[in-house]
């Protein structure tokens, strides 16, 4: 089975805009299992990549998409002189610089997706959290189970996206326990920073200072629907690997407009996932990210107010049922084609000072730091 992807009553198309974090509205948790979650979206910051930078021009922070000024710990300068006396042009994702002549999208492409990818170590960290959930959990109810659900469980976890767990009580009345499972945790080094109880299910967020990682944690009478989910996206995104990408960069754009958090009324990650999967599977070009991802985008840069992500374990469950922000997001995909295919087109003149991802690509929140054998970002 797959996601049905349908848009309903044509409007116009409104500009982007930057909402403030205090005008954002909260809406429920994007993970059903009938639980509030209420807080504000907040952009994760990551640490100033040491660029050491020659002569060269001031150029664009990048980001057609967000009018967001240039990090202040970002370097001042977006160009450097290569050995050879050529300008490199400075992204996150090429931080020693890249020569623009030649430069193709599908490369940078892959490029930013090495520079998302979890390392050993923060793989290893939230295995260890989850390590330390079920023991925490096991002290008060020593029959229920956790398990790994969300970015994390699908191969497609940010080093910056929270981990998602969920644990499998036996009975309804092992809920009332949650608060002592929550205190235990608090004791163990993970910060409480909020929590709902239900009859029947729970939800605490959760914070990890020791590894800088969130936690969202679910509560749920017996097996829940997340273990079909996990074994149908897996299967998915291994017959479509290039959603991977595709996923990661819209992704990104929709969390720098502020439109990709069901916190604050946008398009929820799981929901944008399925619209990528179902368009894969009626794609003719579904292997070529560069073509995928500009088809997809061009697909769901027009069309109405309404947006209907049928639930593919689900049916008559809209994914994005609490999405009100489809104009603006219409209008961050418009934008990033145009960028895109204006860079394509017109290459050396069409935009100076900058790379292809970088000119729909904020750099505000992605300046990294160079770590042995890889580069990252916190």
């Amino acid at each position: 089975s797959k996601a049905t992807v349908s848009v309903l009553n044509c409007d116009e198309l409104s500009q982007p805009h930057n909402y403030p974090a205090h005008q954002m509205s909260t809406v429920l948790c994007p993970y059903a299992l009938d639980c509030a979650l209420a807080s504000p979206c907040a952009l994760p910051q990551r640490r100033t990549l040491s660029v050491s930078s020659s002569e060269g021009s001031e150029a664009s922070s990048g980001g057609v998409c967000s009018s967001s000024p240039s990090s202040p710990s970002a370097p001042g300068r977006y160009t450097r002189k290569g050995g050879d006396g050529k300008t490199l042009l400075l992204t996150p994702w090429y931080p020693q610089g890249v020569g623009k002549r030649g430069l193709k999208l599908s490369g940078e492409i892959e490029a930013l997706s090495a520079m998302l990818e979890l390392t050993s170590e923060e793989t290893a960290h939230r295995h260890m959290i989850r390590t330390m959930v079920q023991q925490t959990v096991a002290a008060v109810l020593p029959t229920a189970t956790v398990k790994v659900f969300g970015s994390f469980a699908y191969g497609l976890s940010l080093p910056s996206s929270a981990l998602d767990l969920v644990v499998e009580v036996s009975d309804a009345s092992d809920v009332a326990l949650v608060s002592e499972v929550l205190q235990n945790a608090q004791a163990a080094g993970m910060l409480v920073k909020n929590s709902v109880v239900q009859a029947e299910c729970a939800f605490a967020k959760m914070h990890v200072a020791s590894v800088g990682l969130d936690v969202n944690l679910s509560f749920a009478v017996g097996p829940s629907s997340v273990r079909k989910c996990v074994a149908h996206v897996r299967k998915q995104m291994e017959a479509y690997p290039a959603a991977k990408p595709v996923f990661a960069i819209c992704r990104l754009l929709l969390q720098q407009a502020r439109c990709g958090d069901a916190a604050t009324s946008g398009l929820p990650s799981y929901a944008l996932l399925c619209m990528i999967l179902e368009f894969c599977a009626t794609h003719a070009d579904a292997h070529d990210v560069p073509k995928l991802l500009l088809a997809f985008m061009r697909k769901h840069a027009k069309g109405g107010s309404t947006l209907v992500v049928e639930d593919p374990l689900s049916a008559g469950n809209n994914l994005a049922d609490g999405c009100r922000r489809l104009p603006q997001i219409r209008s961050v995909f418009v934008n990033s084609v145009k960028s895109l295919e204006k860079w394509m087109t017109t290459k050396q003149t069409g935009f100076r000072g900058r790379t292809p991802l970088s000119s729909v690509l904020s750099y505000t929140g992605l300046w990294t730091e160079t770590r042995p054998g890889a580069v990252r970002f916190l």
